[in-house]
């Protein structure tokens, strides 16, 4: 079966419970599902499926989509991969027994931006230097967001650094979180540059400015803040073609650029990635070598001893 028919025909809920995960709490008579994520440890259930529609979204981690975005990022593996699993194991999902046992509704487990403001907080400060961020770059670029989130009994309010995307949301981090408000997209910073770098989050791109401050007017920068942006655009995908993507913003900002300078980890998500890059612009350049001892460029920046980080 190819995707769109695999996506019809297994349930996600079925294919969870398959994989070992139960919801822990259901709403509205078990179209919405919470679980303990089965994509990072927690201990508040944040992973919702909509059975009406068949897909599922993570708020602690800001991704989502179908039975094949979750599989890819569940098994690490590429789409073709993916399609290839879901077949080899088509039965045996199918055959794959589910009930959802009698639990109370909950509310909707959300992330509500309260209000940002220019970074103040020493805990966010301290947490920008561990990270070995010129702070200069960090108060440029980011803010101190007070956020809430909604659990299903309760609610509790934090302070994150906070990313804005193009549409008007924020990436947040601490030294405990990473997620997202309700509104995720890619973020673009256009310098009037021939030549345009792509990093897969926001810390990576804060981490090529701390290292070549000088040359940061020198391009335009995309931060995908998902990389599901750029998978979006894969044109070995056979489901996706270039009438399909033309309308997309990023594919008209990358290709719009002369050039496509490359950040991407060093891991199977970031060769994937460069794969698309690749069939979609032909003159890129990966920068991956920057950091090839380590998965990305501010875990081999936090492992700089030499870095004069400004105080």
């Amino acid at each position: 079966m190819n995707a769109q028919q695999l996506k019809e025909n297994i349930r996600i809920e079925i294919l969870l419970s398959n994989e070992g995960f139960n919801p822990v709490k259901t709403q509205h008579g078990g179209k919405t599902l919470w679980y303990l994520s089965p994509l990072h440890s927690e201990k508040t259930a944040s992973f919702k499926v909509d059975t009406s529609k068949n897909c599922f979204y993570d708020f602690a981690q800001g991704t989502g989509g179908s039975i094949i975005d979750f599989i890819m990022e569940f098994k690490k593996t590429d789409f073709k991969e993916t399609i290839k699993y879901l077949n080899d194991n088509y039965d045996t999902i199918k055959k794959h027994s589910f009930k959802i046992e009698e639990v109370k509704n909950v509310q909707d487990t959300s992330v509500e931006i309260i209000a940002y403001k220019s970074i103040q907080n020493n805990y966010l400060i301290n947490y920008i230097k561990s990270r070995n961020i010129d702070l200069d770059i960090a108060l440029k670029y980011c803010k101190e967001v007070t956020y809430q989130i909604t659990y299903p009994n309760n609610k509790k309010t934090f302070y994150a650094i906070g990313f804005k995307n193009d549409d008007d949301g924020f990436e947040l981090r601490n030294k405990y979180f990473k997620g997202n408000g309700q509104i995720k997209t890619f973020t673009f910073f256009d310098n009037e540059s021939k030549n345009t770098c792509i990093f897969e989050g926001f810390f990576d791109f804060l981490s090529f400015l701390t290292e070549f401050k000088k040359d940061e007017l020198k391009y335009n920068y995309i931060i995908l803040n998902s990389t599901s942006f750029i998978k979006k655009l894969d044109l070995s995908n056979p489901n996706i073609t270039i009438q399909d993507i033309k309308n997309y913003k990023l594919y008209k900002i990358i290709s719009s650029a002369e050039k496509i300078i490359h950040f991407f980890d060093n891991d199977n998500t970031g060769n994937d990635c460069k794969k698309i890059i690749n069939l979609l612009h032909k003159n890129t350049e990966d920068k991956s070598f920057l950091y090839k001892n380590y998965n990305d460029y501010n875990q081999m920046l936090k492992n700089k001893s030499n870095i004069n980080i400004k105080n």
